[in-house]
């Protein structure tokens, strides 16, 4: 630790500095008149200007200052120079003016320049690199210098660590400044701290933002560049995540991120910077479909055309084999399976399909949030059928299964709220605080940073209940810098740790909070998310009844009132509306609590005012393994107030007096992945997953996807539902991206006007399924719309959702296509108890005919005509599989 000690000496070194090279900076004027003081006559200067003012965004400005760096045009270098010094006397200005730092939602703006800067990875990186190109290129005057060696010292405080675009950019800050600045005190440790967020990188041998690539490939290969880490790049172990990234892209050169991810362009960028490293022409290929795809199927409602047709395109790369394969990630070392991709062949118009099947995807910034088994790309002919569109954060908004209770509203909670006097079973995916749960080598930090928040406000530890935010964790072995994560949680290495005090925060808010954002108390968790959730205001304050916390999984079901006196460890804590939180005593607690018992079960009774109310139950101790023992938390719940406007329930769990970002009791996945597979006969592909634990910690899901050559995409679901699973509704989703038209068990709908392709969503027909459509408009800008296919379930009782996907033009009439017109009239079988599906003699031999059978053997049978080809599929329970042509 000596060298954290020599840093804080060097800080205290940095002051006097700063304090002997001011730039009598006149406090009687404003930052905009100081700076035209001083920079009037630089060029650019009252063009740039105005995008300093009245508001500012740092990261953008400067970027455009490196892009100008770099251009050959003499007078395009000098305003990217006039670019560095007016971050630079804007810096001196509100920090010599004591401007205050004030509290802000994101890192990227805040109330002055010089915190941006201390907050904003992205600044930090691009203006040292801003620097660096131009003292390569002749254009650092002495004095300029000064200023930029005075900047780093302010605003370079070893930052965020781990494999993630924050890190990269905090490192590239330093190791630029390391470079520039040898002589300085601090330049050591800023060299080390680079190194070490490198070494996250590398000796993990991937990134856990696996979604968001272009801020993490481009970077981590440029920082390691920078420290001379050529032979590692060149290696086995990075070639191996490249490898990755290139399966990544399409045979159409589109690429959809399953988590939080970015554009097209950002491939494109990443692909090159793999390919002037590796020299490998398959990653050239790559970017150049990519950049032939522009931004069709791009992110946050990106819908322009293609560049050109892939069959234009002029290649100067090799084309990779298809790559059809259960992808790792951490492909060297941890060999986490992530996605299952099936790609018969990368040439033009060949079929693809993406699966994130990852157990352990927590948001941890940007992922997706919770959700396996979700088909987040799928394209036939160059065209995008289903794709990831948008920002994510719940299951009912991808291409994947849902399980909940019967009485909400299917499949996502949208307009129907909760009703009183039903008792709801909550439980939510434990697992999830493997990634924050602290170990032997990665301790909490208490300590409150300003330069690592991002979305989150650091507060002080004051109370013994207090919830440290933001979550901060110092590796013992290479302590320079915070972790946001425990980086061993992603690995499946933390799954064992004292399970201490569980806390249910229930959160009743005003309609001035809601809709004026006048009110405000502590909510659980400031990461939630909660302006993107369905959670709207309460009319009055409200009734709940809580019981049978428990922790659930492989070991069964532990009833924490088994172990413990429920009441008697029982405190709450009331965080009050524009109020200051306390610690309630037992008669306060009493106004709000009443206890009774069921069979010996404590029923606990509360009353929510307005605000944030915490009901603790500490002095638990438990050692627990949550993916081998227990990997569900959770309890049941009724309301008595009526919440019909409550649009989900929102109760937050914490564990250990910490949570995550997506520990809700609502819209929890979770499961444990059992197996994963994929094949390739011929130019068919095949996948499959096998979940335990998935909604209840008792019912198993099993996804096969079978993709021909057609590009037909055959999914069959399996739920076996578990006791606690009894009166749940579950089945597919499959979100359309316009407008559909619907049969009773179908529906279509355009896909691509441009090119007139349509996509029809044919669901096995049976008794007692609900086929329906919701609209779905989805954080940002898009709009799509989720056709399901529902099924009450019962406890040991294996359901079976059969979904044929089938791409045709948009000429074709779907009803010619499936030749249903009956549509299963009465909905009566062909046999009694059989699953054959419910169709009328004529319509058995055409169009479209699916069977499934009580084992789980399924076949589908395409009938020639209508533009079907006479095909035959079959998919069984032992993971057996087969396509039979006519002409075959």
């Amino acid at each position: 630790m000596n060298q954290i000690e020599n840093q804080k000496e060097n800080q205290a070194e940095n002051q006097v500095i700063s304090q002997n090279e001011k730039l009598n900076v006149n406090q009687n004027i404003s930052q905009r008149e100081y700076l035209r003081e001083k920079l009037e006559q630089e060029p650019g200067f009252w063009e740039l200007i105005e995008d300093v003012f009245p508001s500012m965004s740092v990261r953008i400005f400067l970027k455009k200052g490196v892009q100008e760096a770099k251009s050959e045009d003499d007078d395009t270098v000098e305003r990217a120079c006039t670019r560095l010094k007016l971050i630079c006397f804007a810096c001196r200005y509100d920090k010599e003016n004591h401007i205050e730092i004030t509290e802000s939602d994101t890192a990227h703006e805040s109330s002055s320049i010089f915190q941006t800067l201390r907050t904003c990875f992205f600044s930090q990186g691009w203006s040292m690199e801003l620097y660096d190109i131009l003292a390569r290129k002749g254009k650092v005057t002495p004095d300029m210098r000064r200023y930029i060696q005075e900047l780093a010292v302010d605003i370079l405080n070893l930052g965020e660590r781990d494999g993630n675009n924050r890190a990269f950019f905090y490192a590239l800050g330093h190791a630029f400044a390391a470079k520039n600045f040898p002589h300085l005190p601090q330049s050591c440790l800023w060299r080390t701290y680079a190194e070490a967020v490198f070494a996250d990188w590398y000796e993990r041998g991937d990134c856990y933002e696996s979604g968001y690539v272009a801020h993490n490939i481009s970077w981590v290969i440029q920082l390691g560049l920078l420290l001379g880490k050529e032979e590692e790049l060149r290696g086995e172990r990075c070639r191996k995540i490249f490898l990755r990234y290139l399966d990544h892209i399409s045979p159409s050169g589109l690429a959809i991120a399953p988590g939080d991810g970015d554009d097209q362009s950002s491939y494109l960028a990443a692909l090159k910077a793999i390919y002037e490293v590796t020299e490998d022409k398959h990653f050239l290929w790559a970017a150049e479909q990519v950049q032939a795809a522009g931004e069709y199927g791009g992110y946050r409602g990106k819908n322009a055309p293609r560049n050109l047709p892939e069959k234009q395109v002029e290649h100067e790369g090799e084309m990779p084999d298809g790559c059809t394969q259960v992808q790792c990630l951490y492909p060297d070392t941890a060999k986490v399976p992530d996605r299952i991709l099936l790609n018969p062949s990368r040439e033009p118009g060949n079929p693809y399909m993406g699966m994130v099947i990852n157990d352990r995807y927590d948001t941890l910034h940007h992922e997706s949030e919770d959700n396996r088994g979700d088909i987040y790309h799928y394209e036939a002919d160059g065209v995008l059928y289903l794709k990831r569109s948008s920002w994510q954060k719940w299951a009912e908004q991808t291409n994947t299964v849902v399980i909940k209770d019967a009485v909400e509203e299917f499949p996502f909670t949208y307009s129907e709220g909760l009703m009183r006097n039903h008792w709801y079973c909550a439980s939510a995916n434990l697992r999830l605080m493997e990634h924050f749960m602290p170990d032997e080598r990665y301790q909490m930090c208490l300590e409150a940073f300003d330069t690592y928040k991002h979305f989150e406000k650091a507060r002080p530890i004051v109370h013994d209940y207090d919830m440290p935010l933001p979550l901060q964790y110092r590796d013992t072995e290479s302590p320079y810098g915070i972790f946001l994560s425990n980086p061993r949680g992603m690995a499946g290495e933390n799954q064992e740790w004292n399970l201490d005090s569980v806390t249910l925060s229930l959160h009743t808010f005003t309609k001035e909070y809601w809709t004026e954002k006048k009110d405000r108390f502590e909510k659980a968790m400031s990461w939630n998310r909660d302006e993107h959730r369905n959670v709207v205001y309460s009319d009055h304050e409200v009734d709940v009844e809580i019981k049978n916390l428990h922790l659930s999984g492989p070991a069964g079901k532990y009833f924490f009132h088994d172990g413990y006196d429920l009441a008697e460890k029982m405190q709450m804590i009331w965080y009050p509306v524009n109020g200051t939180q306390k610690l309630l005593n037992r008669e306060e607690m009493q106004k709000l609590l009443t206890v009774t018992y069921e069979d010996k079960v404590p029923v606990f009774r509360i009353h929510c005012p307005f605000g944030r109310l915490d009901v603790l139950w500490r002095g638990l101790k438990e050692r627990i393994n949550t993916t081998k023992q227990y990997t569900r938390i959770g309890f049941e719940y009724r309301y008595f107030s009526d919440v019909s406007t409550y649009l989900r329930t929102p109760i937050k769990i914490l564990v250990n007096r910490i949570t995550t970002r997506s520990l809700h009791v609502d819209h929890q996945q979770g499961g444990v992945l059992k197996k994963s597979r994929a094949e390739q006969v011929n130019m068919d592909c095949y996948g499959e997953v096998l979940y335990e634990g998935v909604y209840t910690y008792d019912t198993t899901w099993k996804r096969k996807t079978l993709l021909t050559k057609e590009g037909y995409l055959i999914v069959v679901d399996e739920i076996m539902p578990g006791k606690d699973a009894e009166g749940m509704a579950g089945g597919p989703i499959w979100q359309l991206q316009n407008p559909p038209i619907m049969g009773i068990q179908w529906a279509d709908a355009v896909a691509e006007k441009e090119k007139q392709k349509s996509l029809l969503v044919y669901c096995h027909p049976q008794r007692g399924h609900r086929y329906g459509l919701q609209c779905q408009p989805k954080i940002w800008v898009d709009r799509e719309y989720a056709f399901y296919d529902g099924a009450v379930l019962q406890a040991g009782k294996r359901e079976i959702f059969l979904s044929v996907l089938i791409p045709h033009d948009s000429s074709e009439e779907p009803l010619l296509l499936c030749q249903k017109k009956n549509e299963g009239g009465c909905l009566e079988p062909t046999e009694e108890g059989s699953y054959s599906g419910v169709y009328t003699k004529k319509e058995t031999a055409r169009g479209i005919v699916t069977q499934a059978e009580r084992n789980g053997n399924v076949k589908v049978v395409l009938y020639a005509g209508s533009g079907l080809p006479d095909m035959r599929i079959e998919m069984n329970q032992d993971g057996s599989w087969k396509v039979s042509r006519t002409e075959e």
